[in-house]
Formats: C-alpha cells, structure tokens, sequence
C-alpha cells in the first residue's frame, strides 16, 4: 500500500504545472475535420445472395441510383441488365414478391411517396413483362421513411425485393 501510494505521488508531482517547461512546447491539436464518404451504388446481388433475415424471408436492396435515373421511375439500361441476371431465380420462387420503394429526404413527402411507389411498381412491371407472375408481386412506396429530411442520401434511395416462402 505504502509503495502504491508512493508511486502516485511521483506520477503527481511529475504532471503538475511546474514540471519544467516541457509542457510550454506542447501545441493543441488541430480541430479534426471529417470528409463525407463517397456513396458508390451496389449492384445487384446474385439472387443467391440475397441475405436470409430472421423471419424466413430473403432481401435484396438494389440502388435506385443504379437503377432509375434522378427523379424518374423509368428503369435504366443497367437496371433493367441487372434485373435480367437474377430474372430466372425470381420467376421460378413459388412464394411471395415484395417491392418496396423508398427515397432521400429531399423534396416533398408527398413526391417522394409517389416517386417511390412509382419505381417498386415499375421493377414489379419488368418482371412481369419477362414472365414473372403479377399475382405473387405486391408493391408498395415507403417514400422518406427512415430519411432524414432535406438531406440527399443515396443509401436511402433505394428498392427492396423481398422474397418469401410460399
């Protein structure tokens, strides 16, 4: 006891303000300034990666980005590319679809509900065009739901496919 005792008086006299000058040489750190990380899209994954959830189902979230150009819901050239490579996985799950749409929280809550109802309905219309049954498909717009208002956040734009069992 006495020598812990001695050695944090030693640690103490040694970090008081008179320890020399050593402490005069010492400069404050600068203020730490922090880059936002560059949001690159993911492509879509391969229908047999789509990631098993607690529930039984299957998710996949594709980038709108990728997927639909900026405030428009028509599929783009990649997109619709992407949706052919895991085409015969979902057109031959004998259970439920899910599309679900969502957006940033730029614009209004009204437009974005739309915007995103609007792109689930319009990946459920390419998969029904290449032969995927419309009654196993349900669609539905989620708009900002979980984005933080007037801020443009690509991971929020995204679509959800959801599979599940039959």
């Amino acid at each position: 006891m006495i020598i812990v005792a001695s050695l944090v008086a030693v640690v103490a006299i040694g970090c008081g303000p008179d320890d020399g000058d050593a402490s005069a040489d010492v400069a404050a750190a600068p203020a730490g300034v922090r880059a936002l990380p560059d949001v690159v899209p993911a492509s879509l994954p391969a229908l047999e990666s789509f990631i098993p959830q607690p529930d039984g189902t299957k998710t996949a979230t594709l980038s709108e980005d990728t997927f639909f150009p900026l405030g428009a819901a028509e599929l783009t050239a990649e997109g619709a590319g992407l949706l052919a490579s895991i085409l015969p996985g979902l057109a031959s799950h004998e259970g439920p679809i899910t599309i679900e749409g969502y957006t940033d929280g730029l614009g209004s809550t009204e437009d974005n509900l739309a915007l995103s109802a609007a792109r689930a309905e319009a990946v459920k219309g390419w998969l029904v065009a290449h032969d995927v049954d419309p009654a196993a498909i349900s669609t539905e717009g989620l708009g900002e739901d979980g984005a933080v208002d007037d801020i443009a956040d690509p991971s929020r734009r995204k679509v959800v496919i959801t599979l599940e069992d039959a």
